[in-house]
């Protein structure tokens, strides 16, 4: 809003008595000086809300934002790795100390289920069952059964048997995935 107001000071009426028509040559001016359809539309949401408390106020009659409508945001979608950069992607976690064996296992069961960070981070030792090949995933109040290939599989195994007990500080710790310290991995600690 700062930045509004300033166009303002320069360029027009004073920021309570904007107009509608105000509102959408700022938004014009932006995009002019290279901000994006998502800044602009950012824009849009905070002046609406700024007018309507000032309506709620009684400093203004209307909302001058009300009937303006931003540029549609552009949506862009994650790029696809080519077979050979999984591959790559796989393999850079070295399985030759416990950090690497979970990592590896981690990047694995990320693949194979195309769960979100957040999800692999909450999953509990109870939601995997390896003899039949599934992870048992919720989150958002929805739940689901996720099939692993056999990979993934040995990944995970190796990963549960052999290196989480060496991890794992607290007996009653129910992660399925811990940090160094054997407590239940974060989002952070992940990235």
């Amino acid at each position: 809003m700062t930045q509004f107001s300033e166009y303002l000071k320069v360029r027009g009426p004073g920021l309570l008595e904007a107009t509608g028509e105000t509102v959408q040559s700022y938004m014009d001016w932006m995009l002019s000086r290279g901000k994006s359809a998502a800044s602009v539309t950012r824009f849009l949401a905070s002046v609406k809300s700024f007018y309507n408390y000032q309506l709620f106020s009684g400093k203004v009659k209307t909302n001058p934002a009300k009937g303006v409508t931003a540029a549609r945001v552009e949506r862009k979608y994650p790029e696809i790795l080519t077979s050979r950069e999984v591959e790559l992607f796989l393999e850079q976690p070295q399985c030759v100390d416990a950090k690497g064996f979970r990592d590896h296992a981690m990047l694995e069961l990320l693949y194979a289920t195309g769960i979100r960070v957040s999800e692999l981070t909450t999953l509990n030792l109870e939601d995997l069952n390896l003899a039949a090949g599934f992870v048992h995933c919720s989150s958002k109040g929805k739940e689901r059964i996720i099939p692993l290939y056999r990979t993934a599989v040995k990944a995970l195994q190796d990963y549960v048997w052999k290196i989480r007990p060496q991890l794992v500080t607290d007996d009653g710790e129910e992660a399925l995935f811990v940090n160094m310290n054997g407590e239940r991995m974060s989002r952070q600690g992940f990235w």
